[in-house]
């Protein structure tokens, strides 16, 4: 499965699709092309706190929903962590095998 990262501007470019304020374009047809590529299981688009952050400040809900359901479409929950959070977890298994650790 391929990860793809997607820009803020890309997620609210989707949602237009979404709202059926775009009807024709690239972005109309990444739309469907994306959601075919999640649904069979070919690539995710995971979120950042960032995205949420940012589309928690849409003013308008409608909107707002719109780029939500996108995102939750398209991320299927998944989001990026921070550096730090990685580097918690991933640093104990990383050494596990080599020193024998358990």
């Amino acid at each position: 499965m391929e990860v793809l990262f997607l820009d803020q501007n890309k997620w609210i470019e989707l949602a237009r699709v979404r709202a059926g304020v775009v009807t024709t374009g690239p972005a109309y047809i990444a739309y469907a092309e994306l959601h075919e590529a999640v649904d069979k299981g070919r690539f995710i688009a995971p979120l950042t706190v960032s995205h949420i952050l940012e589309t928690s400040k849409r003013n308008d809900q409608t909107s707002r929903t719109h780029v939500v359901e996108v995102q939750a479409a398209l991320s299927k929950g998944w989001v990026f962590r921070s550096r730090k959070a990685r580097v918690l977890i991933e640093m104990p298994y990383s050494r596990s095998p080599r020193f024998s650790l358990t």
